[in-house]
């Protein structure tokens, strides 16, 4: 949990352009080619390459659970390392 909350503290410091990713990346799960088009708009922006204030970042405050666990059991057939 403590490592959410530095996470909001960081990006709470950050220009608007990249907390407008970080806030369609939560909420949406991914950024996808309307975003890159939205965010590059919005860095050219005098708003953009400023530090904003109207974001929360809720999603950082939910607890999350691991529903799938991979775990990795061996390495074989290593050569030519």
């Amino acid at each position: 949990m403590q490592a959410q909350v530095d996470i909001r503290s960081w990006l709470l410091k950050q220009n608007d352009w990249l907390k407008e990713a970080a806030d369609r990346l939560l909420k949406k799960g991914e950024i996808d080619a309307l975003d890159v088009a939205d965010l590059t708009a919005l860095i050219k922006t005098p708003a953009g390459s400023k530090p904003s204030s109207h974001r929360e970042f809720t999603e950082l405050s939910h607890r999350h659970t691991v529903q799938d666990e991979l775990r990795l059991i061996q390495i074989g057939g290593v050569a030519g390392i």
